[in-house]
Order: structure tokens, then sequence, then C-alpha cells
């Protein structure tokens, strides 16, 4: 898929009071998880599929999905849901105002924590699982929660997007350290105690270790973007494409990374294993059947 008909689909998608959607680094992040999901529609041949969206707020990413899968005329089924913890958060935070797709039923929303929520029911349930700009937010012990959820939830041989700041570069770095020393910015939702800051931003290695305790297999790393501005536009997306040949070296300078991993083993195979229980940095306990 070109940059431009990406663009066009991008900007009739979002609304303009989402702050993020001018956001150079937040389109480069989208381009490389949606691309990647209609490649594998494209590949898979399937008529029908399910996909869930961890943390996805309204659902915009679920909705420009469907849009070109729409304009390529794919003959695909796309059902959503996406679990996030409160559709207020939304609101607040990003200042928007008549955006609430959840009220329009476009797409299926569980308004619960994915960290406490009762999964008994969502075995193996999906073929895709979606995750863009959350587990930076969560605590370490929430993370591990997280991975061993996806696990869960995932079909054999289907895959997750995953999208986070990266940990590696030095600057990000520094900046998790600050936010977890001031402590600050503090909002409770549903359950479980998020920060609207970059408490656990991990590193690249940290996520890899993250996807092979719980029986994914990376297939790929894409850094998103070298620069960030406030305007985006075509012209801005060219520019940066021209940047790319630093690539590998941005890795460790700054920039936003995007994960793609397929699940290689199926959950039967490891129920053999015993309870795992998790205590959360609130004192929270969850427990796992993994």
């Amino acid at each position: 898929m070109s940059y431009y008909s990406f663009y066009k689909s991008y900007q009739a998608i979002y609304p303009n009071d989402l702050h993020l959607k001018y956001e150079l680094w937040y389109f480069f992040n989208k381009y490389h998880v949606i691309t990647k999901i209609i490649s594998y529609l494209q590949k898979s041949g399937k008529k029908h599929v399910h996909m869930c969206d961890i943390g996805g707020g309204y659902g915009y990413d679920d909705l420009l999905i469907r849009k070109i899968a729409d304009d390529m005329v794919l003959d695909v089924t796309i059902d959503v849901d996406v679990i996030d913890p409160t559709s207020d958060f939304y609101n607040t935070v990003h200042h928007l105002s008549d955006s609430d797709i959840a009220k329009q039923k476009a797409i299926n929303y569980r308004e619960e924590s994915f960290v406490h929520a009762n999964l008994s029911k969502d075995y193996e349930k999906y073929d895709i699982v979606i995750c863009c700009e959350v587990i930076e937010h969560l605590w370490t012990s929430e993370q591990e929660v997280f991975f061993a959820n996806f696990n869960r939830i995932l079909k054999k041989w289907w895959f997750i997007a995953l999208s986070c700041p990266n940990g590696s570069t030095i600057f990000k770095g520094l900046f998790g350290i600050y936010t977890w020393l001031q402590k600050k910015n503090e909002i409770f939702e549903a359950e479980f105690h998020y920060r609207y800051s970059h408490i656990g931003v991990p590193t690249v290695f940290q996520v890899l270790g993250l996807f092979q305790r719980k029986w994914l297999q990376v297939q790929s790393i894409d850094p998103t973007a070298l620069v960030s501005s406030t305007k985006i536009s075509f012209i801005t997306v060219l520019c940066n494409m021209l940047l790319f040949i630093f690539k590998y070296l941005n890795l460790f300078l700054s920039t936003d990374l995007v994960y793609t991993a397929i699940k290689t083993h199926s959950l039967d195979e490891y129920k053999r294993y015993n309870q795992k229980e998790i205590v959360l940095d609130n004192d929270a306990k969850v427990t796992l059947q993994i």
C-alpha cells in the first residue's frame, strides 16, 4: 500500500479533535501496524476474521482497517472487539467531542481492564490482536499479565501487532525514570492503577523476552519515525522516509517500535502448568491459568 493512499484513508477516519492525528510518529505507527494486518489478511485468504484491540479507545484503528480492506475490495468480514477500561479516559485526555464510536455501535466495546478481565470465554478466540501505545503505561508486572493474556486469547498461527515507545533510546529511558520518580499524573480507572505517563517504557530486549516466554515468535520489528511533527502532511511523510536509511541506528536514539509476532503453540499444550499468581505493583493479585 502506498503512503499516499494510506494517508488519505488515515485523514478520513481519525477525527480532527484527536491531537495525535497530526503527529508524524503516530502516523508511522499506524502505517506499520495496519499495513501488516492488511498484508496478513491478503495472504490468509480467510473470509472472516475476529480481531481484538486491547486499549483501543473508540476503535479508530479498527475502522481504518475496515475502510482499507473495503477500498482494496478484500473479500473478508472483520469482527472487532475493543477491550478498554473506560471511554471517559479518551474524552478527558484526547479532548474528544461527539466521537464515541462505542456508542455508535460500530464495534463491540468491552469496558474492562485487560489485566483483570475474565477471559475464560475468550481462549483462542481471536485471529488478530492489536495493542498500540498501551504497555508503556503499565507497571512491569502488569506487562507480564498482558503478554500472558495475549497468548490465551490468540489462535495458533495467528498474530499480534504491538507498538510502543522504545526504551532503548537514551531520551525516553531518562524520561521513564523521571516520571517513575515523580509519580505524577495519577489516574485511577476501572479496577487498576493506570498512569498517563511512560512509567514502564520497555526496551527492545524486554519486549522480545516477553513475547518468547509466552510462546509467541517475533516476525519483525519496525522503527516508525525519526522525528515528531506537530503538523503532519504527505510532504513530511515523504521527507521522513528519506531518513530511514538510518533506521537501525535510530533504534537506539529516538523512535517508536512496531512488533509483529505469530503464536506458535496451542494453549492446550500448556494447561499442564500450574496456575501462576502475579502480584501487581498496587498489591493486587492476578491468577493466571496458562
